[in-house]
């Protein structure tokens, strides 16, 4: 395995990162003291970037009252529109502005229909709001994949995507019955091919191996049980029509399905006629009776959002009580969610900035934590323009939305021993850097002049003393970074950048008070942003940055 510190020290000019320190502390409430160091571990694990009033928020709520703000249900957003009317092309059933998602199937509309979307899916991790369910949009995804190029439609796209986004906090069990049945997965896994002529087992060994038992050491499910709950999953075919699924008793085998001692014997007698439909959920109430269900959906949630070893002492203290948690809830997910987030191993400094960011993290963290303004609704298709360049960017780091490789999701999430450090290669990292220096420096084209681009005065201004250097960059790196810097790396930034080789802090003090009192005075406003690019030039590409 790569060490995290081996991995990125070359970057860090010799800054040194924590290793993981062991594992102490267990899913109890986190009773320690409540202070901006926890409040901005939080905001780090549940959001894609925040600013200085998500900080100020948090801390002052409280974990208690922060945790129920960022579990708390929203309304759901407006679905995806009509941004791609030209001037050479119109689509011929749905009017600019007028959303797609329940429009019929049309082969030329429908690939601008899924740009449309990946714009829209990119703009709901843009929005302000504090809020964990588009971060559980993204954790369910990465569990139960479809693909976009193995569902093509775009509306069944949107609506599974729409379904992990309303059923995000509700219950695990629910939700592996909904998936079962949506047109995106049944046409991805090939459940409207299955039949009792010829049985495919492509979705029941994802559900088993994927998305309900795992690969745990005590799951012990065999290759007959994935037969038999092929069988049970027969006759089961989308309504292209109504977007939903049916059943077809003439494709379901009626036969008696026998399965092993890992699901205690249990035999699901087959039925005939629409009655066969109901197997569906006797072999989900037996797949569900299995421990091992609740300690495979743990142990994804502590690795999207906790720490990506799971060692037996992890198994012990975190992962078999939080199961318990899951199942004695009748698999409710928010009440795990709540205890994990809300621990005191959450909050353990040895799994404090552990992760290196996803480029999702990256491209949406940029908007958020420098205020960049982006293109509201009044210009649909500029909008949908801003979104797509920062789904690009993503796209291109490695992680595209509604695209994962595989079936089993983005081997950041699983592929051991590396977990996390798939982030960043010799390619990516260059592409990180490339796109960080593109938002500095000439901007991130979007139409003519319009442009995305850091205006480096707009952070500073949001800091609470922006005249005073030391603070400036006490505060920056508290924001920016996700592990803590040492006094003298903090000197050399202030030293070469603010002051600029100077020895005296009021060198910088004087130049922003200039720049504060001549608003619009474009003189003193690039004496301090060309000294606040070099800064920032300078922070976002170190190793700090890329942690979380």
């Amino acid at each position: 395995m790569i060490n995290r510190r081996q991995f990125i020290n070359p970057l860090m000019k010799g800054n040194k990162i924590p290793t993981h320190r062991g594992q102490p502390t267990g899913i109890e409430p986190y009773a320690r003291s409540w202070s901006r160091s926890e409040a901005i571990h939080l905001l780090r694990r549940t959001r894609f970037g925040f600013t200085k009033e998500d900080i100020d928020n948090l801390e002052e709520a409280g974990l208690e009252t922060s945790l129920q703000t960022l579990l708390s249900e929203l309304p759901l957003p407006v679905p995806p529109l009509n941004n791609y009317n030209t001037d050479t092309y119109t689509d011929p059933t749905v009017a600019p502005g007028e959303t797609w998602i329940y429009a019929p199937f049309d082969p030329d509309a429908n690939i601008r229909r899924r740009n449309s979307f990946n714009s829209w899916w990119m703009g709901q991790y843009l929005k302000p709001e504090l809020n964990l369910r588009e971060k559980m949009v993204l954790f369910w995804h990465n569990l139960l994949v479809t693909e976009a190029s193995g569902v093509d439609l775009a509306g069944w796209i949107y609506q599974y995507n729409d379904l992990l986004r309303t059923m995000a906090f509700g219950n695990f069990k629910e939700l592996i019955r909904a998936i079962t049945l949506s047109p995106a997965m049944l046409r991805y896994l090939n459940g409207t091919f299955n039949s009792v002529e010829a049985p495919d087992e492509n979705y029941a060994r994802e559900l088993l191996e994927l998305f309900t038992c795992g690969k745990g050491p005590d799951s012990h499910y065999t290759e007959d049980d994935v037969k038999a709950a092929a069988r049970v999953l027969t006759g089961f075919r989308i309504n292209a029509d109504e977007n939903t699924y049916f059943f077809s008793p003439i494709k379901h085998d009626t036969g008696d399905k026998q399965f092993s001692a890992f699901f205690n014997n249990t035999l699901i007698q087959g039925q005939s006629g629409i009655n066969g439909e109901n197997e569906l959920d006797e072999l989900l109430d037996m797949i569900f009776s299995v421990d091992e269900v609740a300690k495979h959906i743990c142990r994804k949630l502590y690795r999207f959002f906790v720490y990506y070893t799971i060692n037996e002492d992890t198994e012990a203290t975190i992962i078999t009580p939080l199961a318990d948690i899951i199942i004695s809830n009748n698999y409710e997910i928010l009440p795990a969610l709540q205890t994990l987030l809300g621990s005191a191993h959450f909050f353990d400094e040895a799994v404090r900035g552990c992760f290196i960011k996803t480029p999702l993290d990256v491209a949406a963290g940029l908007i958020h934590s420098f205020y960049i303004a982006l293109p509201t609704e009044d210009n649909l298709p500029l909008q949908y323009r801003a979104w797509d360049k920062l789904f690009s960017f993503a796209r291109e780091n490695g992680l595209e939305l509604a695209s994962p490789p595989n079936v089993a999701g983005w081997p950041a999430y699983y592929q051991e021993p590396m977990f996390h450090e798939i982030w960043i290669n010799s390619d990516t990292i260059s592409k990180r850097f490339s796109h960080i220096k593109l938002l500095l420096e000439s901007g991130l084209v979007l139409f003519g002049n319009l442009k995305l681009r850091i205006i480096p005065t707009d952070i500073v201004s949001h800091l609470n003393d922006p005249y005073d250097p030391n603070a400036v960059i006490a505060e920056l790196t508290e924001i920016l970074y996700g592990v803590e810097t040492d006094e003298e790396t903090k000197h050399y930034m202030k030293s070469s950048f603010l002051l600029s080789g100077q020895t005296s802090d009021s060198y910088w003090t004087e130049a922003w008070a200039d720049f504060a009192n001549n608003p619009g005075n474009m003189i003193y406003a690039d004496a301090v942003n060309s000294r606040l690019r070099g800064l920032f030039n300078y922070m976002l590409l170190q190793a700090e940055y890329q942690l979380s």
